[in-house]
């Protein structure tokens, strides 16, 4: 099974935005599932970020396999544009230490597209408190420049059932 942690808090919105409405703007992100909703960062010549969000807590999966940064996103072309399109740098933090940044330099602009990013077993096992996990958005562009991020969320194996060594009753008939 899997664990997700979603967007549940905007700590800064970093110039990001949801322009026709008034809610915090992680409600616009906030589940697995890409719909209609998105927040967005448009450039007007400089970086547009960072956007902070808080994420759900998740369990400790003690192991450092599939952890993932999962997120749906669009560029958008501006008019005086002469570059290839914006990127958008997405990171993993742990409160004020940053455990992963990627930056997409090619977002599909022709509509919303799933990414994933698999974080290194280093980068995984150096998270000690899964109740601290922030994803930080960061935009940059040319003059009239977008990004619509639809989702973006963290995931990661269930925690373990149990600890220890289990034994079977088997056995411990044997040893009597």
């Amino acid at each position: 099974m899997t664990q997700y942690a979603t967007l549940d808090g905007t700590s800064d919105a970093g110039g990001w935005e949801r322009p026709d409405s008034g809610s915090p703007i992680h409600t616009w992100a906030d589940t697995t599932t890409a719909g209609s909703d998105y927040i967005q960062a448009t450039t007007y010549g400089d970086a547009v970020g960072p956007a902070i969000f808080t994420l759900s807590d998740v369990d400790d999966p003690e192991s450092a396999s599939d952890h993932k940064i999962k997120y749906t996103a669009q560029g958008v072309v501006g008019g005086m544009s002469f570059g290839s399109g914006p990127a958008l740098t997405i990171a993993l933090f742990e409160g004020t230490t940053q455990r992963h940044s990627t930056t997409n330099s090619s977002l599909e602009t022709s509509g919303a597209t799933a990414y994933t990013i698999t974080l290194s077993d280093a980068e995984a096992n150096s998270i000690t408190d899964y109740d601290n996990l922030l994803i930080r958005l960061t935009m940059t562009g040319e003059m009239e420049e977008a990004v619509y991020v639809y989702v973006a969320y963290f995931e990661c194996p269930d925690a373990s059932a149990g600890g220890g060594v289990t034994t079977s009753p088997a056995f411990l008939l044997f040893m009597e």
